[in-house]
């Protein structure tokens, strides 16, 4: 009886060494991979950093379109209570501003919703990192 219970035991001890040993080549691989993800977030951090300066950019942007059209607009309706149209500008280059502005809206509005895909795209997976990340192991 002695030596079946032996037996099971070293059996037993044989089998948790070959668990052992493959549990620590998975783990010696996922601290490989885990420091590659070390890595590729840092490239990641990099790129929404680019990311938050591009939003800041086209509200730079914005600002100074609204300005313009907010200059325009004036000169507008001081040509139309019989004033100058502002700014040393003459009824001809206004409407060629105009024109010009009109044709740069359609691109811009087709160009503020990609941004807004992209963000909105971005911080979803963001997001979805984080939960994984907080998730008890």
């Amino acid at each position: 009886m002695a030596n079946a219970l032996h037996e099971t035991m070293h059996s037993e001890h044989v089998q948790w060494h070959s668990d052992i040993s493959l549990w620590r080549d998975d783990i010696v691989a996922w601290q490989k991979e885990a420091a590659k993800a070390l890595h590729d977030l840092k490239k990641a951090e990099t790129a929404l950093q680019e990311h938050v300066q591009r939003l800041d950019k086209q509200e730079l942007a914005l600002r100074e379109r609204e300005q313009l059209l907010r200059k325009h607009e004036h000169a507008l309706a001081n040509y139309e209570q019989g004033g100058p149209i502002g700014g040393g500008e003459d009824i001809l280059r206004s409407v060629s501003d105009h024109q010009a502005s009109a044709t740069q809206h359609p691109q811009q509005r087709t160009e503020h919703e990609r941004l807004k895909k992209h963000h909105h795209t971005l911080m979803a997976r963001v997001n979805l990192l984080l939960k994984a990340i907080a998730e008890p192991a």
